[in-house]
């Protein structure tokens, strides 16, 4: 059977054709693709059988989901959804068998749950290897090879599109036709693995040139930055991404990007024209090239030109790889210009969707995508909006894109979608949804202005929301249908917490009313005169500890409108010879995102229209990671420590500790506290921890990241431990959890994750904390630790950690590698070291930087099977695996018991003498 990698022989074999942590030249992708065919026959793989593929986002997903797409029906998962809803994927599509990678957790567990076989993938030096036990026949005899993706499910259930490896080859070739690739091309491949853009656009499309595709680690703009500098030439951006580039990226850093990039593709959605403008000023007039595509097509259906070519802003182009026809509900052709939906057929386009009727869905041969469109008179394609999309405004017909395109002009907007919310008497009003940069502070009202100089009256939203992130389907598209499902007619009462909360009650309590008030609700339309609002006036002030101007209830009577303003007010009237560290917090967190709620300190409030239990964050940095994690789900305060802060001292941490537990008691009047600390943070967390018990009020839990206690804490701790071999306590102590029972009687656990000390609060660290905290918000409280037997009393701890160490390895070691270490180690004490698993030797290979920074650290632990009697020497040997670094590297030996350690002998070091050190 011949592959579909096969088919590429237009470079020789050893050409590189996949680079990054996964590489391979075309000769080597040809001899994967050989030996899993070859291993699926060996199975009972048939091109009859399905077999869902739980793909991860690395390289070598994509010659394996190419590989098996030509000898079996292949449905690649997303993995971010959760394991039900896979499992009901996977029972619809009557899939056979499932495919995942050996060192995969969730695998088995989908396997059970979707009650198929699991064939496992295993990755080792440029080789793919499936194992597992023979397949049954094929639920269904006639189903051909290919790949089978489904929709992103933005107008219903999403819709399973097969698509045969040869439509996905003309695609291919299409694309890197339209863009003109050549062997000279290196692709950018950040999208997720389960997309068709990554298996055709940014593989087959590079593959059929002759060039090659970089996979980056990472989607973040760090990430692509790091990718350009690794050689990529040309890049795949969705607007989204687009967007964060522009606003992450500093403009001589993109202006190094553009100088080395021939283009940007912008897929997925609309692109406004000023987006579009900006994003090649921000690159140094590097093309964007806006192309139109879908799943149903194998990609690309029109694109834009490369220059010289005529680009138009707004425009996705001219057909390239399909026929366009503008077709009338009845499906016949509307006059040229005129908008219609927009149809396609050709070599790439499906046949139909399975187990559906093509009636729904194809006038004769011609797909109806769905999307509403004209062309002009040279032949590109204009968007106006999708079919079901559209608003009809009391019989006005409101296209969703042109009141996005509006918002996105408006500064500081990163996102924006348009839906329709209902009205009572016009059936239907424009509602829109907006992302702001996290330093942008325009308001609701300033931007509503600006946005009516750009719209027709009729178009205008009468109202904006504000989100931290909009909703999205696992494909990545905007889910609207949650939009509308989610949204509160204007006017509705909303709940809220904290500061907000206490002022909706008092207003409630002024006018005598049934129920809080909406944000839109009038303060004398509801039934106040001027003495019920000095009344309300002079209880706000008690509430907020802040005067209120006397007329801002009647410049501002609307409700929402009255506690921005009121807001505004306490900022204003902050003294202005402030304390130097309260001077500090406020300039180091100007530029957060948030509304400040403090009265004397900055703390920067997110989602407080939520009704849930809030978290309180205390950190050196605004985390618009943890932000964006954390999403809409609950309130978040945000709080800085005094980190960097010039002579600092005790003092200065007590009294922000002191000025941020007032604030927060006021905020939450009752229930538990749950709080997060960064770092330094954590120092702040736990004086603010220590100060609400000894106020009577219960912390349920601190999490802590990177911070080690120096004291005794009466409250829960979960404590979040990084790789850093400076802040981490799992680099300083191979055990650190055997002190919880002295350091946290009240309950700890500690969660080691992935990364470096600054990226602790990286969306895909935290993601992985926030559902065990979300686990013990819900109601797991973390158990009290229990002491180890082997635990022995401190007095005796320093002569039993007496020893002499010697320590040998060679000097270098190739990258994959392993590296054989010996340790001396002689018992220098009067106590006999008795085996256990709370004490031995840990052994770290440490990579570093030229600066000496140590970049990458390997450990192992080597542990004694008998007694060590006074004055008898060990042998203790082991391996280190060494990942691919050319630095040179330092070898380190830790020695410890119970949680106390210190650093013993450097490699080619001997004779140190053991000095115990507490840490």
């Amino acid at each position: 059977m011949t592959g579909v990698l096969a088919t590429f022989t237009s470079s020789p074999p050893d050409a590189p054709a996949l680079t990054g942590e996964f590489d391979a030249t075309y000769g080597q992708l040809a001899q994967i693709e050989t030996a899993l065919i070859a291993q699926a026959q060996c199975l009972g793989i048939t091109p009859a059988h399905r077999l869902a593929v739980l793909t991860e986002d690395r390289g070598e997903t994509l010659p394996l989901l190419v590989s098996l797409m030509g000898c079996a029906s292949v449905l690649p998962l997303n993995p971010a959804l959760p394991m039900p809803e896979l499992a009901d994927q996977m029972r619809a599509a009557q899939v056979d068998a499932l495919v995942g990678f050996m060192s995969s957790v969730e695998a088995p567990l989908l396997a059970q749950c979707a009650a198929v076989p699991l064939v496992t993938l295993k990755c080792t030096d440029k080789a793919l290897t499936l194992s597992g036990a023979a397949l049954p026949a094929a639920t269904e005899r006639n189903r051909p090879r290919g790949l089978v993706l489904l929709t992103s499910g933005s107008t219903g259930t999403p819709k399973r599109v097969p698509l045969s490896p040869e439509a996905c080859l003309h695609s291919a070739r299409t694309i890197a036709e339209s863009l003109a690739l050549s062997k000279k091309d290196i692709a950018l491949h950040a999208l997720p693995m389960f997309h068709v853009g990554a298996l055709v656009d940014l593989f087959l499309a590079p593959l059929s040139a002759g060039g090659a595709v970089h996979v980056a680690q990472g989607k973040d703009p760090e990430a692509l930055q790091q990718a350009v500098r690794d050689g990529a030439t040309w890049m795949q951006l969705v607007p989204t991404m687009l967007a964060r580039c522009l606003a992450d990226i500093p403009t001589q850093d993109a202006a190094r990007m553009g100088q080395r990039l021939r283009f940007i593709r912008s897929v997925s959605a609309d692109l406004a024209p000023e987006r579009h403008a900006a994003a090649e000023a921000h690159f140094a007039d590097t093309p964007l090239i806006q192309m139109y595509g879908m799943t149903e097509t194998a990609g690309q259906i029109t694109a834009n030109p490369l220059p010289p070519a005529a680009r138009k802003p707004g425009s996705v182009g001219q057909p390239r790889g399909a026929e366009i026809r503008i077709l009338d509900p009845s499906g016949a052709p509307v006059p040229q210009g005129s908008t219609g939906e927009v149809c396609v057929r050709g070599p790439a386009v499906m046949a139909g969707y399975e187990r559906a009727d093509p009636a729904e869905h194809f006038f004769g041969d011609w797909l109806r995508t769905g999307d509403l469109g004209y062309l002009d008179a040279e032949g590109y394609l204009f968007l106006t909006g999708r079919l079901k999309e559209i608003i009809n405004r009391g019989g006005e017909k409101i296209s969703p894109v042109e009141i996005e395109r509006a918002a996105l002009s408006l500064a500081g907007v990163v996102e924006a979608a348009a839906f329709a919310e209902p009205h009572p008497t016009l059936g239907e009003q424009v509602g829109l949804a907006i992302v702001l940069l996290p330093e942008c502070n325009a308001d609701e009202a300033a931007l509503l202005d600006e946005l009516a100089t750009k719209l027709a009256a009729f178009q205008c939203p009468r109202r904006l929301r504000i989100l931290p992130a909009l909703p999205r389907l696992g494909s990545g598209k905007i889910d609207k249908r949650a939009l509308m499902a989610a949204d509160t007619p204007a006017g509705a009462t909303r709940a809220r917490t904290g500061i907000d909360a206490r002022i909706a009650q008092a207003w409630q309590e002024a006018l005598n009313a049934p129920e809080p008030p909406g944000d839109d609700e009038d303060f004398f339309d509801a039934g106040g005169d001027s003495l019920i609002a000095t009344a309300f006036i002079t209880k706000v002030q008690n509430l907020i500890g802040a005067p209120v101007p006397p007329n801002a209830l009647f410049d501002a009577p609307r409700f929402a409108a009255f506690v921005a303003a009121i807001a505004k007010a306490s900022t204003a009237a902050r003294p202005s010879q402030e304390p130097a560290h309260i001077a500090y917090l406020r300039a180091q967190t100007a530029g957060w995102s948030g509304r400040d709620i403090g009265a004397d300190i900055p703390i920067l409030a997110r989602n407080t229209i939520v009704e849930a239990t809030p978290l309180f964050l205390c950190s050196q940095g605004e985390g618009a990671d943890f932000i964006q994690t954390l999403g809409g789900a609950r309130p978040l305060y945000r709080m800085r420590s005094l980190h960097r802060f010039p002579g600092r001292t005790d003092t200065h941490n007590d009294d922000i500790a002191h000025r941020y537990t007032a604030v927060m008691e006021a905020l939450q009047p009752v229930g538990p506290f749950y709080l997060v600390g960064f770092c330094e943070g954590a120092r702040i967390m736990d004086l603010v921890a220590r100060k609400l018990i000894a106020r009577g009020r219960d912390v349920a839990c601190l999490v802590s990241v990177d911070h080690w206690f120096e004291t005794p804490t009466a409250y829960p701790v979960l404590h979040v431990w990084s790789e850093s071999r400076r802040h981490s306590a799992t680099r300083q102590f191979a055990r650190p959890d055997l002190a919880f029972p002295v350091l946290h009687p009240a309950g700890a656990e500690g969660l080691r994750v992935r990364g470096k000390h600054g990226e602790a609060l990286s969306k895909e660290t935290w993601e992985p904390v926030l559902a065990r905290l979300s686990q013990i918000m819900d109601g797991q409280k973390l158990a009290a630790p229990v002491a180890h037997p082997a635990h022995m009393p401190p007095d005796e701890r320093p002569n039993a950690c007496q020893a002499d160490i010697a320590l040998t390895a060679a000097r270098r070691a190739p990258g994959g590698s392993t590296l054989a270490v010996s340790v001396m180690l002689r018992n220098c004490s009067d106590v006999i070291w008795e085996p256990s698993e709370t004490s031995g030797l840990s052994v770290t290979l440490g990579w570093r930087n030229l600066d000496l920074s140590k970049r990458l650290t390997r450990s192992a632990p080597l542990l004694w099977s008998d007694p060590v009697a006074p004055g008898e020497t060990i042998l203790l040997s082991g391996e280190i695996n060494v990942p691919k670094a050319t630095r040179p590297f330092l070898l380190e030996a830790l020695f410890e018991d119970q949680g106390f350690a210190s650093y013993a002998a450097r490699n080619g070091w001997r004779g140190w003498r053991w000095v115990l050190v507490q840490r």
